[in-house]
């Protein structure tokens, strides 16, 4: 190359170079979309509803930015492949509504978002069925309760449809879900449900919920952090790293097979002020820490313990081919009635049994019960190895 090629090319190079400096976020302002450039306030104020759908709609192959601030809302819905990054944005019902946020399309992503229900929405985000590759991660789901409008529907943080795979909860908060209005003959809530909502949707597989709080969660008729049921085949579903803190009935209820339950820490923070309906029950400051109802379930390295008693800290009902291993259970006060683990036949429903079998009970930690392991039941193929004792027989 002579010279005067040369200096007309490093002028050229020299020039892209500068242009690039002028506009270095060109091509991923054709990939992030901001709400407010489609009207959207986030003043508290305004109701952002339209704008922010609008925003959702153009938001395929995105990503759709909602700023920090309040955005006053009904219910949006989540088509295919976006993704929502919020900056401490937050999504507050303005009426009574059947959810906040309803993902209806596969491939999307949510991150960075306060999800308020504002004590009138009964579900604060809806993933529908026969979907893919959704995640939640790094946000709040808060303030979900029964406006007489839905008094006939559980109060649920996040609901989790059937046939829908690949599905990450990380580092989630979900509190203040709460029930006002009998259904049947209890107050019934849920922090996460995960069930279908037609008897002909399997269950989805690859669902993984990890270093996410549940709290706030009642009253103790029947309230549960996680609620797994309704499915007759194995879910491909792990439960893993979160923590409880004042689930007023159970922290977890398997109800489903083919849960695998491990290294969640479960406080009970009650103390003779969180009465049962059931007379027998009011003993108990809760129900239980784990509840397990169904077959091919492990509860793995889990920590339940607290200020109050459990009536069972790990409950087996009418449930087939447990593992019970290096779990830490442990009572606090009033604990002389209490079992850490209980194994009950069902007399009735679906599980019905005379007989279990195949339950281990190995390298378990027990502590400060009138019972560490307690069999209402006959087990055929029943393992109990290695398990720890201290203030209970």
């Amino acid at each position: 190359m002579n010279t005067k090629k040369w200096v007309i090319a490093v002028l050229f190079f020299g020039l892209v170079v500068s242009v690039s400096s002028f506009f270095p976020v060109k091509t991923m302002a054709a990939t992030v979309i901001n709400v407010k450039d489609f009207g959207a306030k986030g003043d508290g104020k305004t109701d952002d509803t339209n704008a922010i759908q609008l925003a959702l709609w153009e938001g395929e192959g995105k990503q759709v930015l909602i700023p920090r601030g309040t955005y006053r809302i009904s219910y949006l819905t989540i088509p295919y492949n976006v993704s929502i990054i919020g900056t401490s944005a937050v999504l507050k019902a303005n009426q009574p509504i059947s959810y906040v946020l309803k993902v209806e399309g596969s491939n999307v992503k949510i991150q960075g978002l306060v999800i308020d229900g504002n004590n009138q929405s009964i579900q604060g985000v809806s993933i529908g069925a026969n979907l893919n590759d959704i995640s939640i991660t790094k946000s709040v789901v808060q303030n979900i309760t029964q406006d007489i409008k839905f008094k006939n529907q559980i109060p649920v943080g996040i609901r989790l449809d059937g046939n829908t795979s690949n599905v990450l909860l990380d580092a989630v908060q979900v509190k203040n879900i709460n029930g006002k209005y009998n259904i049947g003959n209890a107050k019934q809530a849920a922090g996460l449900f995960i069930a279908p909502s037609r008897a002909d949707l399997s269950p989805g597989q690859n669902i993984l919920i990890k270093n996410s709080t549940f709290t706030g969660i009642g009253p103790r008729s029947n309230s549960d952090g996680i609620l797994v049921r309704g499915f007759t085949q194995p879910a491909g579903i792990t439960i893993e790293n979160n923590s409880f803190t004042r689930v007023r009935d159970r922290a977890i209820r398997i109800l489903s097979p083919g849960v695998t339950v491990k290294r969640n820490r479960i406080v009970n923070s009650f103390k003779g002020n969180n009465p049962g309906i059931v007379a027998a029950n009011n003993q108990f400051d809760m129900t239980s820490g784990i509840y397990i109802g169904a077959d091919n379930v492990t509860a793995d390295g889990n920590i339940i313990n607290g200020l109050g008693s459990y009536f069972a800290a790990i409950e087996v009902t009418g449930a087939s081919n447990v593992t019970l291993k290096n779990n830490t259970l442990s009572n606090g006060s009033n604990y002389t009635n209490s079992d850490l683990i209980r194994v009950n036949t069902a007399s009735a429903g679906a599980n019905a049994k005379a007989t279990l079998y195949n339950l281990t009970i190995s390298k378990n930690t027990l502590r400060n019960g009138l019972n560490g392991i307690r069999l209402t039941s006959g087990v055929e193929n029943f393992i109990s190895t290695d398990n720890v004792y201290d203030n209970c027989r």
